[in-house]
Formats: C-alpha cells, sequence, structure tokens
C-alpha cells in the first residue's frame, strides 16, 4: 500500500515535470505568427519573474533581446517582420531598464558591458545584411502597342499608331536585408520594414551612446567617492599624526 501511494506521487511529480518541459521544446524556436510563440514568451516571464536577484534578471534580459533579434533575422521577408521589430525594441527597453536597476556597482558595470556589447552586435549585423543584399536596379519594359484610329467615320481605312518600346530603369537608394523565413507559406513582406529597421538601428545605437555615458559617469562618482576616503584618511591620519607630537 505504501510503495503503492509513493509510486502515484512520483509518476505525478513526473506528469507535472513533463508538462512545462514539453511545452518549453515545442516552442524553444517559435517566431512571431507560430501558435506556440506566446508559449515561449510567457515562460520566458515566468522564469523571469522567479529569477532571485536583479543581477540574474538582467542577464535573463539580454539573452532575451539576443533571441528577439534572432526572431526578426527569421521573419524579416515575412509579414510578421513588423510585429517581431517591435518586440525586439520593446525588449531593448526592457533591458536597459533591468540594467539600471541593479544597486551593486560592480555587477551593475559587468551587465553594462553585457549589453552594450550584445547591442554593438546586433547594429553590426543589422549594417552588414544592408551591405551584403543590395537591391538590383529595377528595369520597366513598355511593351509597343497598336491603337487603331478611323480619321474619317465614312471611310474603312485604319491608321496604326506604334509606340516605341522605352526602358527605364530605377535604382533604389535603400535595399531591405534578405533572410530565410521559417514560414515560407505566409511571404507578404511589409514595403516599411527598411525604413523601420533603419530606425531599430538608430535606436540601438542611441542606447549604446546613453549607456556608454552613464557607465563613464559612475567611473566618474566611483572615484570621485575613492578621492574623498583618501582624502579623510589623510587628514585623520595628520591629525593623530598631530595629537601624538604633543604628547
Amino acid at each position: 500500500m505504501f510503495t503503492l501511494i509513493l509510486s502515484k506521487i512520483f509518476w505525478g511529480a513526473v506528469t507535472i515535470l513533463t508538462i512545462p518541459t514539453t511545452l518549453i521544446l515545442v516552442s524553444w524556436n517559435a517566431v512571431p505568427g507560430d501558435s506556440t510563440y506566446k508559449i515561449k514568451t510567457g515562460l520566458e516571464q515566468v522564469i523571469l519573474g522567479a529569477a532571485p536577484s536583479s543581477n540574474l534578471k538582467s542577464t535573463l534580459q539580454i539573452k532575451y533581446t539576443e533571441k528577439r533579434f534572432n526572431e526578426v533575422q527569421k521573419v524579416l521577408s515575412t509579414s510578421h517582420a513588423s510585429e517581431s521589430l517591435d518586440n525586439f525594441n520593446n525588449q531593448l527597453i526592457a533591458s536597459e531598464n533591468s540594467v539600471n536597476e541593479i544597486k551593486n556597482v560592480e555587477e551593475k558595470k559587468i551587465q553594462t558591458q553585457n549589453l552594450i556589447k550584445t547591442l554593438e552586435d546586433v547594429s553590426q549585423k543589422i549594417e552588414q545584411e544592408s551591405q551584403s543584399h543590395p537591391t538590383p536596379a529595377i528595369t520597366i519594359t513598355l511593351t509597343p502597342t497598336k491603337i487603331p484610329f478611323t480619321p474619317i467615320p465614312t471611310t474603312h481605312n485604319k491608321i496604326e499608331i506604334n509606340i516605341p518600346t522605352r526602358a527605364i530603369t530605377i535604382v533604389p537608394t535603400k535595399s531591405p536585408p534578405t533572410t530565410t523565413p521559417t514560414d515560407t507559406s505566409n511571404k507578404n513582406p511589409d514595403p516599411n520594414i527598411p525604413d523601420k529597421l533603419e530606425k531599430t538601428k538608430e535606436k540601438i545605437d542611441e542606447t549604446i551612446k546613453e549607456l556608454k555615458k552613464s557607465q563613464e559617469q559612475e567611473q566618474n562618482n566611483s572615484q570621485k567617492q575613492n578621492n574623498n576616503i583618501d582624502l579623510k584618511t589623510n587628514n585623520s591620519n595628520q591629525d593623530n599624526q598631530k595629537k601624538d607630537n604633543k604628547k
């Protein structure tokens, strides 16, 4: 009887642990547009909420930033590109806020450097994608057509006017990055994606500058505090020396 109860408890625990494990495996590579994508982001928030420290939360947020950009690359040529870029921009803000919430100076310094490195890699990838996939010149050819024309209603003679063929070449100034989408059945790229991607890169570069500036200010404040401590220590030593001399 006791063995049976233990067996039921064991298999119940296995079942409970199997459910979230299965969900994680199924949704691990999900991207915007997939039915399991919300499960993936929901599990991420559960893990984030269970993080015991602000330092660990910041580490998770930075990892999520990498994942959001990987998703952007996978769906960039589909109708879900705009949604994926919005997800990345929201995650960028969340990661920056998470780093700023760290109280420990050394931990904050390390996480700031990690976020800067991640964003620099993303910015570089966007630049490389734009340069390595230029859009070729588009040639539009006007085919000749014959238009019947009757000058006098009483006659049956027709004059045909030939419109000569002309080629018009259009060279675009910007070209969107080309990636292989995971959902080939949903190809409907948004024409505004190139501009949106460029704005995302500008936001990334601006965030990098703000993080570096904040890091410099932290270092300057830390240096000032150290100088003040050294000054107080020197003054205290001098006072003690004077007291000793008087004795």
